[in-house]
């Protein structure tokens, strides 16, 4: 009897991080919307009397089960609830929220003081000064 309340233990944890893990990114979404859509094809199928038509009712968008409005609500509440920053900018405002971020912001970079090919040969020439010959020593 202990031996197997301390293998359940360790299964339960780790069944339970697995369900975790599978609610965190969105798979009961997936699990519901399969289940609606496996539910439409049967109720079209049967009224219709064929599976090709059933399927068509089922993916054309047209005739949405309760089932399959209550997780489309539920996944554009949460992609609302990610959507909105809570944390001010680096000047400390609010970012507004009704502009959407389209990426991050490319800035094109800071004026050189020469131009880039001077500055790269003089860079090169400083590179390439031989040593002083012979060298110094010390004391």
């Amino acid at each position: 009897m202990v031996h197997s309340t301390r293998q359940l233990l360790p299964r339960l944890l780790r069944l339970g991080l697995v369900l975790l893990l599978c609610f965190s990114v969105g798979l009961h979404w997936v699990l519901l919307q399969s289940t609606a859509w496996v539910g439409m094809t049967l109720k079209y199928s049967l009224q219709s009397g064929s599976l090709s038509q059933g399927l068509e009712q089922t993916f054309d968008g047209d005739h949405p089960c309760p089932l399959c409005k209550a997780v489309q609500r539920g996944v554009q509440g949460e992609e609302g609830d990610n959507d909105k920053p809570e944390a001010p900018t680096k000047i400390g405002k609010p970012m507004p929220q009704d502009r959407e971020m389209a990426g991050p912001v490319l800035r094109p970079p800071h004026r050189l003081s020469e131009p880039l090919g001077l500055q790269r040969q003089s860079l090169a020439m400083r590179r390439h000064v031989a040593p002083l010959l012979p060298p110094p020593r010390v004391g």
